[in-house]
C-alpha cells in the first residue's frame, strides 16, 4: 500500500461495525516487501502526475460518512481497565 490504503480498509471496517481488541501479550512485525513492478508503477505514475494522497484520503472519509450515516465513535472510556 502507498497511499493510505490500509488506513482507509481499517477505517472502513470500522464505519461497518467491526469492533477491535488490544491483544496484551502478542505483537506484530511488518517485513518489508521485495521491490515489485506494481510499487515501481506506482511511483512513476506518482511521478508523471502526483496526487496529493491526503486529499484522496479526505474524499474517502467523506464518502464513508456518507454511506453510514449513523455512525459514531466508540468512546474508549474504559481504556485504563487494560493497562
Amino acid at each position: 500500500g502507498y497511499g493510505k490504503n490500509k488506513i482507509q480498509w481499517i477505517s472502513h471496517l470500522q464505519y461497518a461495525g467491526y469492533s477491535f481488541h488490544v491483544v496484551r501479550d502478542d505483537f506484530v512485525i511488518h517485513i518489508p516487501h521485495y521491490p515489485s513492478a506494481d510499487k515501481e508503477e506506482w511511483v512513476q505514475a506518482m511521478k508523471e502526475t502526483p496526487h496529493d494522497t491526503v486529499d484522496w484520503h479526505i474524499r474517502f472519509l467523506r464518502y464513508i460518512r456518507r454511506t453510514y450515516p449513523n455512525y459514531t465513535l466508540p468512546r474508549c472510556d474504559n481504556f485504563y481497565e487494560f493497562l
